[in-house]
């Protein structure tokens, strides 16, 4: 049996791997938090720590690769680190720490494809040689980006001719396959993310097959742990979606297609599909149109023949005649990836990752000599703690 000396250097040990730890993050988001009550907080710590002040005010700043370390100090601490509550609690911090590009690359003229997914850092400039690679730990082919969400990703893959779906924490390592809701069906449009009103994550996607006229849609709760079939919605309106959305506020939206110039959105809280009014974007002849979150604002980005391109912005989402062009640039040999959450996009020169700031000088600035924006899928990552499992799944349940 231990002696009373080795458990009080042990606990002195563990403390002071935790405090190092918290003066790492410390250092790296100095500019954004409060020093004076951090350094409260460090006075506070000594060789025996309450438990409270741990698990709800130090453990939940911690990047996961330390969380997942101290899950090994007891079993009391694996089974307060692996609770859903502390999984919240650490992801208010979350966003504090580094932040990522998630990328998915549809071609290996992108990059050397060794992998099918890669993690870039927000930096102002990166080369694609600085890009690391992840595996998931199942073995999927050609899995495609759904999208991003608190540290949750979402992809789709195909599996016996059937499209299936996948939720995968890539900084825990744990995936959870999902399923076809039934049948031979392809996934012909989808969508992912978070529902705060009811602490929910949720995966929309039409199917159907090759030959069906109308598709079938279905909406799986992250929560619940099935698909849900979702009837009454326009069949004609839904059969017309593109597979890339956009997530803001609830409602996933889709770009117009080429045989319409309308938005189509469906809220997960209404779960209905509805078709916006075109606004004065629709006038003006564009060749192709994207939608973006910038700034947590929808943004549309219509290309033109004259190599200058349009972007509108919905200032207020609950009000769709507030679209206002923010600029328009010239993207002749530019690859434009994706926006950061704070509003730089990630461009492409050559060999080169940069985030810039999104006006025409900029742009200019790092014009390259390829469009490599089709190649790529793209959704912004921070690392947590949220399970794909759901809210009450246990480590050995999600074992088993």
């Amino acid at each position: 049996m231990p002696s009373s000396s080795s458990s009080s250097s042990s606990s002195s040990s563990i403390s002071m791997k935790i405090i190092r730890a918290l003066n790492l993050f410390r250092n790296k988001t100095k500019s954004r938090n409060d020093h004076a009550n951090d350094n409260v907080l460090l006075q506070t710590i000594t060789p025996t720590l309450p438990d409270h002040i741990l698990m709800e005010e130090i453990l939940p700043r911690l990047p996961v690769k330390h969380l997942i370390t101290f899950k090994l100090v007891s079993k009391q601490w694996n089974h307060a680190i692996s609770s859903y509550t502390f999984a919240k609690s650490h992801l208010k911090f979350a966003y504090l720490l580094d932040q990522f590009f998630l990328i998915n690359p549809r071609s290996n003229l992108f990059c050397d494809w060794d992998h099918f997914f890669y993690l870039l850092r927000y930096n102002e400039s990166s080369s694609v040689n600085e890009l690391v690679g992840i595996d998931v730990s199942v073995s999927f082919m050609f899995p495609t980006l759904v999208g991003c969400c608190n540290g949750l990703v979402c992809f789709t893959y195909q599996k016996d001719r059937t499209s299936c779906f996948c939720l995968w924490n890539p900084a825990t390592r744990k995936c959870r396959d999902i399923s076809n809701p039934g049948g031979v069906m392809f996934a012909l449009a989808y969508g992912f993310g978070y529902v705060s009103s009811i602490d929910d994550y949720k995966i929309f996607s039409s199917f159907g097959s090759k030959t069906d006229q109308f598709p079938a849609f279905f909406v799986f709760s992250w929560k619940e742990g099935r698909w849900r079939s979702i009837n009454g919605l326009d069949e004609d309106v839904g059969n017309h979606l593109l597979l890339n959305s956009v997530w803001i506020d609830d409602t996933l939206f889709w770009p117009p297609n080429p045989s319409s110039e309308s938005i189509v959105g469906f809220n997960f809280v209404s779960e209905k599909l509805e078709v916006y009014p075109m606004m004065i974007w629709s006038s003006c002849v564009y060749l192709g149109m994207d939608l973006y979150r910038l700034d947590g604002c929808l943004a549309l980005f219509g290309h033109k023949d004259d190599e200058a391109s349009d972007f509108w912005v919905l200032k207020k989402h609950d009000d769709w005649s507030s679209w206002k062009k923010s600029f328009t640039v010239n993207l002749r040999n530019v690859s434009l990836i994706n926006f950061s959450e704070t509003g730089k996009c990630l461009v492409r020169h050559s060999d080169q990752l940069k985030l810039v700031d999104v006006c025409k000088e900029a742009l200019e600035r790092v014009r390259g000599d390829f469009n490599f924006s089709p190649m790529v899928k793209t959704g912004n990552y921070i690392e947590s703690l949220i399970s794909p499992y759901g809210t009450t799944m246990s480590d050995e349940e999600e074992l088993d």
